[in-house]
């Protein structure tokens, strides 16, 4: 069993990301014009070309106060977001916390939006995309890398330093072909509903699978996978 396990968020807890709730929820509350989500946001993809558009992401949010916008992804947490876990994945995660494991939420949604889903599921630790401030009000870009693909090995290789483990101690739960190269870093790697392309690495390198998220039975095998596979085999791939 592994000591910490990093979890991400979207696609893997949640079948969509985090602001594809979040940005129509604003709209339909009327707290936000969609002519400026829109246009905010096709300027931030259109800057691409000369700046990584995950570094402009909250564009959208440019100018409004963090405590504001916290307030906004808790509502929205309650009112759209909660009733969409996962069924099959909240107990996997709630059952590693009951057994000593550490679980840290390591995913590219904003910190703001990870927040309240982390205090649902009783976890302390995040590392998101954390919104650049000005006075606690958003700039509309990120204050340090968008932790996604080889960032997030980045980020966990951090992480695991700071507290003296090593990465055949450590596990992840994703679901995205970018996160191979997390998954492919740790000792533990559980991939979620994959995609053609990361089932079959996922099949080349003996991952643990969870085909159907929507139901919690294939919690229990996993986690006799977890207990009887022995450390010698963590960090395989």
């Amino acid at each position: 069993m592994p000591e910490v396990v990093f979890l991400d968020i979207d696609g893997t807890l949640l079948p969509r990301s985090l602001e594809q709730w979040f940005v129509p929820y604003l709209i339909q509350e009327g707290l936000m014009r969609p002519a400026k989500a829109v246009v905010l946001y096709c300027r931030s993809l259109l800057s691409a070309s000369t700046r990584s558009w995950f570094d402009l992401k909250l564009r959208y949010l440019a100018g409004i106060h963090l405590a504001t916008v916290e307030q906004w992804a808790k509502e929205c947490w309650e009112k759209v977001v909660k009733g969409r876990l996962f069924p099959g994945i909240a107990p996997l995660v709630q059952e590693l916390q009951h057994r000593g494991v550490r679980i840290v939420i390591l995913s590219g949604a904003p910190t703001f939006l990870a927040a309240p889903l982390a205090r649902h599921l009783g976890i302390a630790e995040l590392v998101c995309a954390e919104p650049a401030l000005v006075d606690g009000v958003l700039t509309g870009s990120l204050a340090r890398p968008h932790p996604r693909g080889v960032r997030k090995v980045t980020a966990a290789r951090q992480w695991l330093q700071e507290q003296k483990l090593l990465p055949a101690q450590a596990g992840a739960i994703a679901d995205h072909w970018d996160d191979r190269f997390l998954l492919s870093f740790v000792g533990w790697p559980v991939v979620v509903r994959p995609g053609l392309r990361l089932a079959l690495l996922a099949h080349r390198r003996s991952w643990i699978v969870i085909k159907n998220p929507y139901s919690d039975q294939e919690t229990e095998k996993i986690l006799r996978q977890a207990f009887s596979r022995g450390k010698s085999n963590y960090g395989e791939g």
